[in-house]
């Protein structure tokens, strides 16, 4: 991290060489992989963030165990301190991505494409316009582990953890302390295997997390997400079909104000799951959504087009659901439905 030319670190992280080390192998060569100066910076800040929450994770697993099995007191304090590092720590990281990827990003392209003559434009352009849908991807995929991550810290620390003034014991603090981190684990383990794919490999064949546990866990987290955003695009094309009978008035709120909300759940939740299967559809169902995001009348025909690419990404994902079932982690596992819905619950009521 110190030597390396792509890097920058935030002070507000105050990374450390001996530390904040990433050994894996085939990580490395993916980060190393990334051509563009600021996506660079940017993929080995996340991977970086994303490891040492885990560290935080098992720091807190390791201390609440501790206390349970020599009947070590005061531990409260140690835990709370963690955890407090830990939201500081991917709160700086999730203020990262969502403020800066985007303008850091594009800027950085913009620099290259500058930096070509006139007289080259039209042989590098297959190369540009290559180079502009790798980035695109990236920055996809950063934002939305962003908002994954900000959705995780919400549902951790206003629902999961007790409040510092609720009187609980010793030992109730201690267990909801180890919950909440065995929750924690899988989505942040499910973040670094986003962004591997974004970046043109799946992680999870190259001994990132080679556990059998820990791929139960990861597997059986990804079942429920997509369970729950299959509900939530079940929603959206309901809404889309009825948009169209809404009279316009100008005393009326915008039919389509759901659109925006569908967005910002596809941008924590859904495309982490298009991105783990890579949905073919994915560039036409956007589109649809932009079609009718920002318009001054209703267009039916539009309408129409959204819920049918709705309709046919819902069914994918039901296909999904059903191809992870069967994954060998999760024969002897089955899927708990009434704590799916209880999770989306507590995720809509938290966005």
């Amino acid at each position: 991290v110190q030597d390396s030319p792509f890097f920058n670190s935030l002070s507000a992280l105050e990374f450390r060489p001996e530390f904040d080390r990433i050994q894996n192998p085939q990580l490395l060569q993916l980060i190393r992989g990334v051509t563009e100066g600021q996506a660079k910076r940017l993929v080995a800040l996340t991977f970086l963030t994303l490891f040492r929450l885990l560290r935080y994770v098992s720091v807190i697993e390791q201390r609440s165990i501790e206390g349970d099995l020599d009947g070590r007191r005061f531990v409260t304090g140690t835990l709370q301190f963690t955890w407090a590092v830990l939201r500081s720590d991917a709160r700086a990281l999730t203020q990262r991505l969502s403020d800066r990827a985007r303008e850091l990003l594009a800027d950085s392209f913009d620099r290259e494409l500058s930096r070509i003559p006139a007289s080259a434009i039209s042989e590098r352009f297959p190369a540009m316009l290559a180079d502009a849908h790798h980035l695109r991807g990236i920055r996809g995929a950063l934002e939305g582990v962003a908002a994954n991550l900000r959705l995780e810290m919400r549902r951790v620390f206003e629902h999961d953890l007790p409040a510092p003034d609720s009187g609980a014991t010793e030992n109730e603090i201690r267990l909801r302390c180890r919950a909440a981190a065995a929750h924690l684990r899988p989505g942040l383990q499910n973040s670094i295997l986003v962004l591997g794919a974004a970046l043109g490999t799946r992680l999870d064949e190259h001994g990132v997390f080679d556990d059998h546990a820990e791929r139960r866990l990861m597997s059986d987290r990804l079942r429920r997400d997509i369970w729950m955003f299959a509900q939530i695009v079940r929603a959206f094309c309901e809404k889309a079909r009825n948009a169209g009978d809404h009279q316009e008035r100008w005393n009326d709120a915008s039919p389509f104000a759901f659109v925006g909300e569908f967005l910002s759940y596809f941008r924590a939740m859904g495309y982490p799951l298009v991105r783990a299967a890579d949905y073919v559809r994915l560039d036409p169902f956007l589109e649809s959504l932009e079609r009718i995001r920002d318009v001054d009348r209703i267009d039916p025909q539009r309408i129409a087009n959204a819920a049918e690419e709705g309709e046919l990404f819902r069914t994918y994902l039901l296909e999904l659901f059903e191809n992870i079932g069967r994954r060998d982690e999760l024969q002897d596992l089955p899927f708990d439905r009434r704590a799916a819905a209880m999770a989306l619950r507590l995720y809509l009521g938290s966005h």
